[in-house]
């Protein structure tokens, strides 16, 4: 879970059985179990009483993915295994990011990317950024009848969705 705290940052945490160590989704004894555990996780390099849309997901090499937009642009912070540090993407010209992770569409790990939705700055089309491309390519995915917000991406069995309102 992510918490973007305006006083003290990003804030992470885990879900941990106490004395075990994190929790699992299939421990049968049930979520009741674990506690949440703050981790430590680098602070963004903006003030976060700015940033806008926090979106928080974890890429194959189990680190988190950070989105965010600042003063209408569209930054990503991701983990780089060659460095063994936290990096940034960005900043693109957009609103509203959402990010996905498709191994949960598409079950294939050796294949999965983090998938960066936003829109644009005017608000008319929905753009997606891929992790592997270093989100550095616009694809643009729908344009839209007017101006909309982007909510939320969900990941479902062989599918996934982005939500928001026009």
């Amino acid at each position: 879970m992510a918490v973007l705290d305006p006083a003290n940052g990003l804030r992470v945490f885990q879900a941990q059985v106490p004395g075990e160590g994190p929790w699992a989704l299939n421990d049968p004894r049930g979520p009741d179990v674990a506690v949440w555990i703050e981790i430590q996780v680098p602070p963004l390099p903006e003030p976060p009483w700015e940033v806008r849309h926090l979106a928080f997901c974890f890429d194959q090499s189990a680190h988190h993915v950070v989105a965010y937009e600042y003063q209408s642009q569209v930054y990503v912070r991701q983990w780089d295994p060659l460095n063994m540090v936290y990096t940034m993407q960005g900043p693109f010209p957009g609103v509203d990011p959402v990010l996905l992770w498709d191994y949960e569409i598409n079950y294939f790990l050796p294949d999965s990317d983090v998938l960066l939705f936003h829109l644009s700055s005017d608000r008319t089309q929905v753009i997606m950024r891929v992790q592997r491309e270093q989100y550095a390519n616009q694809h643009v995915v729908q344009t839209l009848t007017g101006p909309a917000y982007l909510d939320q991406a969900l990941a479902l069995p062989y599918q996934g969705e982005v939500l928001g309102s026009l």
